[in-house]
């Protein structure tokens, strides 16, 4: 699939304005929603995302609530 910045159907200046958001994004600063710990520095407003040790946490507690049968499996 081709990104919408790419499509021939987009105006150059819509093409300029979304690579400006992309190199925004990755200057973004992360941090771990669930411990607070920096996933990633950056200069700009932070966003956040779920750090390895806290996703595999996560993981761990959702497994056993799919073994007890407390969440559904799909």
């Amino acid at each position: 699939m081709t990104p919408f910045y790419q499509m021939k159907a987009v105006s150059p200046q819509v093409q300029e304005e979304t690579l400006d958001i992309g190199a925004e994004e990755q200057n973004l600063m992360v941090v771990c929603g669930w411990c607070g710990s920096l996933i990633r520095p950056g200069h700009f407003p932070v966003s956040h995302g779920i750090c390895p040790s806290c996703f595999g946490k996560q993981r761990q507690i959702l497994q056993e609530a799919v073994k007890r049968g407390i969440v559904a499996r799909r």
